[in-house]
C-alpha cells in the first residue's frame, strides 16, 4: 500500500501535497508527485525531519523547501534523476542553488546510495511494506490488526488474547506458522495445555514504529527462527544519533453501543553527545467494551488496557562498530473475549464466567554491528519473559460429562460398571462443580541467540549465520467452582488441578547468495538446517474426576532435523517491469502432547513441512502513475498438524491430518487519478484443499480429499480511494475511503459435522479524515460506518456452541499527533 498522493501539472509547475515526516520519506513523496527518481544515502538522513510542504511549486522550489536548514544539497541529473549529497559551501562565484551544474556519472557513482523510484515504502517481491504513516492512518494498533491491510494474512481470533495468524491459507496447530518479530526477536506464544504456541499472537502494540513487512511464503534462508507460511516482521524507530525529536498521540475512541475509551502515547529521542542516542516510548490505550453478558447482567464486559514503555539505545563505539539496544515492557488486561452468542444475537453472550486474560510481556535485545570493507558482521541477543493469566468458562463441558459412565467409575473407583444409583450420585456431584471455569497460569522464557554475516561476493551478496533458540515454560492449570456473579468461589477449593512443563531448543545454520548474471537476471539459492528437541510432561496435583486429569505424565521427547532449500530467479523487463518465478521449502518441528485423557488418539504428532512454487511480476505504467503487482502461488503441504479435541470435548491435541494443497493469486493495484485523487487495491484468492487424508483424520473429522481447509476464506481484498488536496499553503487535507471484503468461510471440513458454523461474507467500510499543519495532524476515522454485524469467525464447542467473533460496531476515533 502506498501513501496516496495527487501532484498535478500546471505547466512547469506540480501542486505538492506533502504532509510533515522524515526527510527521507519527504524525498520520496516528492519522487512519487514529480514523476522523478532519487538517489540519497539512506544512512546520512537518518533521524532527520521536515515540516512537509503544500502548494503549486517547481520541482526545484519544492526541493528548496525541503532541504532548507537540513545540511543537504540536491542536482538534478538528465531532467529526471534528484541526486541528494551534503551541503557543500558556497563558490567563490557565489553559485545559488537555481545555478548548480548537473552531476556527471562519476560524482554519481561515488555516493553511498539507495535508489527510489516514483513507488514510496517499496520492499522487495514477496514482501508487503506497511510504512508508519499507513500504519498511523489505517489505526493500526497491533499485530492482529495488520490483517486488516493486508489479503494475504488472516487474523482468527480464539479466546481474550488469543490469535492465530494464517498466510496464504497456511495454518494449524503446533508452531506458529506465521511467526512475529518484534525489532528483529522472534517472539514465540505458550504452548499453554494444548500444545499449540501459534494460538497465542504476541500483541506488542505498534506504537512509534517505522514499518512492518509481511514476508510471503518459507522464510529462514537469511535470518532468524525460520516460518513455514511466512513472518511478520515489525521495525520499531531506533534512536538516531546526533538528533532532538520527539512526538505526542492523543486519541479519543466512541462505539456503538459500547464505553468510551482512548490513547495516549509519548515519544523522545534524546542525543547523549556525538556517538550516544536514547529513545523513549510510553502508551496507553483502554478499549471500551461492548459485549453484554446476559447471564450475569454485566454491560461491555470486553474492555481492555494496553500500557507499556520501551527504551532504544545506539552507540558509535568506533568507526566500524555499533551497538543499539532495546527494552520493552507492555502490560494487557482483558476483561472477555469479544465473543458473543449467535442465538442470542450480535454481542450478546450468556457464559457462566468471564473469559479474563491478563498479560504482561518484557522483551530485551542487544545488537553489535561491525563493519569491515566487504562484509558485515552482526549478533543479537534477544531475551524476553511472557506471563499469562487466562479463565475460560467450561461450565458447559463439565454438565456435558455429568453422565459420562467413565467418569462414574474414576468417582467409585471401580472398573466395573455403574448402576443406576451411582450414576446418578456421581452426576450430581458434576453438576454440583458447576458453574466451572479454568483458571490458567502460564509464564514463558526464551533466549535467542544469531550470529549473522553479509557481504559481498564479485558482483553478487552473500549471507549466512547461525541462529540458536532456548524456551522453557510453565503452565499451571486449575478447575474451580464460580458464583452466581461469575466470580472464583475460593471455598469450593478445585475440582482439579495440575502443572504443565515444555522445553524447546533450536539450532540452525542457514546461507543465501544473489548472483546478478547481466543486466537483467538476478539469481538466488538458500537453504537451512534446523535440528530441534521438544520435551513435555506434566503433573496432577489434584486429580480431576470429571475430566480424567488423574495421571502425572513423564517427560516424552520429540527430536528432528530439517534441511530446506529455496531457489528464485529474477528479472528486469526493461526500466518498468519485472518478473520472478520462486521454489522455496519450509519446515515445523513435531512435539508432544500433554492432555492427560486417555482416549486421546495421539501422544506426540509428527513435523510437518510443505513446497512453495510462485510467479509474480511489477508492471508500472504512465511515467508510474500506475504500478501494478501480482503472485500466483502452489503450495504443497504435507502431514499438516491440526488440533483435535479428546472425545468428550475437555481437552484439546495435536495431530497430523494428510496432505493440502494451497493455490492463490495476490494482486496490487496502486494509481495517481491526477488532481489529487488515487486508488489503491489490494487481493488475495486462496484455495485450500485436502488432496489426501490421514486414517485418525478419517475416523476424527471424517474429512475427504476436497473438503476446503477451513477458517481460510476463498477471497479478500482493500480498496482505497483517497483524495487529497492543500487547502492553504501550509494545510493539506486527506479525505479516504477503505473497503475491506472477504469471502464466507467455515469453521471445520465437512457441513455434517456437528461443529459445522457457516459465516457468511462480509465487509467493512472505514471513512477517513486527514488534516495536516506543520508538524501537527488531525484524523477523525468512522470504522465500520454502516455499523455492520459483520463475523470474523464462528466456533462451535464443548466450551461453547454458536459462538461469534464479530466485528467491532460502528466506531469513531479522533486523533491528535504533534511532532517537534
Amino acid at each position: 500500500m502506498v501513501q496516496p498522493a495527487g501532484a498535478v501539472s500546471v505547466g512547469s509547475r506540480r501542486t505538492y501535497a506533502i504532509p510533515p515526516s522524515s526527510l527521507a520519506d519527504a524525498i520520496k513523496s516528492l519522487a512519487l508527485q514529480s514523476g522523478k527518481q532519487a538517489l540519497f544515502s539512506a544512512p546520512a538522513l537518518e533521524g532527520r525531519r521536515t515540516a512537509g510542504l503544500n502548494g503549486v511549486l517547481t520541482v526545484e522550489e519544492a526541493l528548496d523547501r525541503l532541504l532548507r536548514d537540513s545540511g543537504f544539497d540536491y542536482r538534478i541529473v538528465a531532467d529526471r534523476m534528484i541526486l541528494i549529497t551534503a551541503h557543500a559551501p558556497v563558490t567563490a562565484s557565489g553559485a545559488s542553488a537555481a545555478e548548480r551544474p548537473s552531476a556527471t556519472a562519476r560524482e554519481s557513482s561515488s555516493v553511498d546510495t539507495v535508489i527510489v523510484t516514483a513507488v514510496s515504502d517499496e520492499a522487495p517481491p514477496s514482501v508487503e511494506r506497511l510504512s508508519a504513516r499507513i500504519l498511523a492512518g489505517s489505526g493500526v494498533f497491533d499485530p492482529g490488526e495488520v490483517a486488516r491491510l493486508s489479503p494475504a494474512l488472516n487474523a482468527l481470533p480464539s479466546g481474550a488474547g488469543q490469535l492465530k495468524l494464517a498466510l496464504r491459507g497456511v495454518y494449524g496447530a503446533g508452531e506458529a506458522t506465521t511467526p512475529v518479530y518484534f525489532g528483529g526477536a522472534p517472539v514465540s506464544g505458550p504452548s499453554g495445555t494444548n500444545s499449540d504456541p501459534g494460538l497465542v499472537t504476541p500483541d506488542l502494540a505498534l506504537v512509534d514504529i517505522d514499518h512492518v513487512d509481511v514476508l510471503r511464503g518459507p522464510q529462514g534462508f537469511d535470518h532468524g527462527a525460520g516460518a513455514i507460511g511466512g513472518e511478520l516482521r515489525i521495525e520499531p524507530n531506533a534512536a538516531v544519533l546526533g538528533r532532538y525529536a520527539g512526538a505526542a498521540t492523543l486519541q479519543g475512541r466512541l462505539v456503538q453501543g459500547g464505553a468510551a475509551g482512548g490513547m495516549v502515547s509519548v515519544v523522545e529521542n534524546l542525543p547523549v553527545g556525538d556517538d550516544l542516542a536514547v529513545r523513549l516510548v510510553a502508551y496507553r490505550r483502554d478499549n471500551g467494551g461492548y459485549i453484554d453478558n446476559v447471564r450475569l447482567g454485566r454491560d461491555n464486559t470486553n474492555s481492555e488496557t494496553t500500557q507499556g514503555v520501551r527504551v532504544a539505545v545506539k552507540a558509535r563505539l568506533s568507526d566500524r562498530l555499533e551497538a543499539s539496544g532495546m527494552a520493552v515492557y507492555q502490560q494487557r488486561r482483558i476483561g472477555d473475549t469479544s465473543v458473543w452468542n449467535g442465538a442470542l444475537g450480535a454481542n450478546l453472550s450468556d457464559r457462566y464466567g468471564l473469559n479474563s486474560s491478563d498479560h504482561d510481556l518484557g522483551l530485551s535485545s542487544l545488537t553489535l554491528t561491525f563493519r569491515l570493507p566487504h562484509t558485515v558482521l552482526t549478533s543479537t541477543t534477544a531475551y524476553y519473559g511472557w506471563t499469562l493469566g487466562r479463565r475460560l468458562d467450561s461450565t458447559q463441558v463439565v454438565l456435558g460429562l455429568a453422565d459420562d459412565p467413565a467418569g462414574c467409575q474414576r468417582y467409585f473407583t471401580t472398573a466395573a460398571d455403574c448402576d443406576a444409583t451411582q450414576l446418578d450420585a456421581y452426576a450430581a456431584y458434576a453438576r454440583g462443580r458447576a458453574p466451572s471455569t479454568l483458571v490458567q497460569a502460564t509464564e514463558i522464557k526464551s533466549l535467542v541467540q544469531e550470529l549473522r554475516g553479509d557481504g559481498d561476493l564479485g558482483s553478487g551478496r552473500w549471507a549466512a549465520g547461525l541462529f540458536l533458540e532456548r524456551r522453557r515454560e510453565h503452565t499451571r492449570s486449575a478447575a474451580q467452582v464460580v458464583d452466581d456473579q461469575g466470580q472464583v468461589d475460593q471455598a469450593a477449593g478445585y475440582t482439579g488441578l495440575r502443572t504443565l512443563g515444555s522445553r524447546f531448543n533450536q539450532a540452525a545454520l542457514f546461507a543465501q547468495f544473489v548472483q546478478p548474471i547481466g543486466d537483467r537476471l538476478t539469481l538466488t539459492a538458500g537453504g537451512r538446517y534446523a535440528a530441534t528437541r521438544r520435551a513435555a510432561w506434566t503433573d496432577v496435583l489434584i486429580a480431576n474426576i470429571i475430566s480424567g486429569s488423574t495421571t502425572s505424565m513423564p517427560e516424552r521427547t520429540a527430536d528432528g532435523g530439517e534441511f530446506n532449500l529455496r531457489a528464485r530467479a529474477e528479472w528486469r523487463l526493461g526500466r518498468d517491469a519485472s518478473l520472478y518465478v520462486q521454489a522455496s521449502q519450509g519446515a515445523r518441528p513435531g512435539g508432544v502432547n500433554t492432555t492427560p485423557d486417555p482416549a486421546q488418539a495421539v501422544q506426540t504428532f509428527a513435523p510437518d513441512h510443505l513446497w512453495n512454487y510462485e510467479i509474480g511480476g511489477r508492471r508500472a505504467l504512465f511515467h508510474n502513475a500506475m504500478i501494478f503487482e501480482a503472485a500466483a502461488f502452489n503450495i504443497d503441504f504435507h502431514d499438516m498438524q491440526f488440533a483435535n479435541a479428546t472425545p468428550k470435548g475437555a481437552f484439546s491435541y495435536v495431530m497430523n491430518i494428510g496432505s493440502t494443497r494451497i493455490r492463490g493469486l495476490e494482486t496490487a493495484l496502486k494509481t495517481d487519478l491526477g488532481r489529487g485523487l488515487s486508488l489503491e487495491f489490494n487481493s488475495a484468492f486462496t484455495d485450500a484443499r485436502l488432496t489426501s487424508v490421514s486414517d485418525l483424520a478419517l475416523t476424527q473429522f471424517e474429512a475427504l480429499p476436497g473438503d476446503r481447509v477451513p477458517n481460510i476464506p476463498r477471497y479478500r481484498h482493500t480498496a482505497t480511494l483517497a483524495y487529497r488536496r492543500a487547502l492553504t499553503s501550509d494545510i493539506s487535507a486527506l479525505l479516504s475511503w477503505q473497503n475491506e471484503r472477504r469471502s464466507a468461510i467455515t469453521s471445520s471440513f465437512r457441513p455434517d459435522d456437528p461443529d459445522y458454523l457457516y459465516t457468511p461474507a462480509g465487509s467493512l467500510d472505514t471513512f477517513t479524515l486527514a488534516l495536516d499543519r506543520g508538524h501537527s495532524n488531525l484524523t477523525v476515522a468512522l470504522r465500520n460506518v454502516f455499523d455492520k454485524e459483520t463475523p470474523d469467525r464462528a466456533i462451535s464447542s464443548p466450551f461453547g456452541r454458536d459462538q461469534i467473533y464479530g466485528a467491532t460496531p460502528r466506531t469513531l476515533t479522533v486523533t491528535v499527533r504533534r511532532s517537534w
